[in-house]
């Protein structure tokens, strides 16, 4: 079968006289069986995520969402030098940041700002 796996992304904006409405989405045929859906607690330091058996080294997709309402919580995939991706806290009730990434099968990891953070995080290999 082919087709399995469907990346969407959109965004949506409007204020005043500016306004965007775009969206994109990919579909992929998937080799394997194994995807993971699971909430971590992130620390104030390095927490490597683990994807369970999911060990393939092939390029997969990975969706990360801060449920904290507080705090903010960075990514990195190059032990530390850097982190490009910042999921924002929740407010009000809604939801905090979320990233969809292709992963390429390096080593993700997340640090909370200022004090732990549940993270959800969901991932698929091809």
């Amino acid at each position: 079968m082919a087709s399995e796996l469907t990346v969407q992304a959109r965004i949506t904006f409007v204020k005043g006289q500016a306004s965007l409405d775009e969206k994109t989405s990919r579909t992929a045929t998937i080799t394997g069986t194994r995807c993971c859906d699971y909430v971590a607690s992130i620390a104030t330091s390095d927490t490597p995520l683990g994807f369970g058996d999911m060990t393939s080294t092939g390029v997969g997709y990975v969706m990360l969402q801060n449920l904290d309402p507080t705090n903010y919580v960075e990514v990195t995939f190059d032990a530390g030098a850097s982190y490009p991706i910042k999921l924002e806290a929740g407010s009000s009730g809604q939801p905090g940041g979320t990233a969809l990434f292709p992963n390429n099968g390096k080593t993700i990891k997340c640090k909370a700002n200022l004090g732990a953070c549940d993270v959800s995080i969901r991932a698929v290999i091809l």
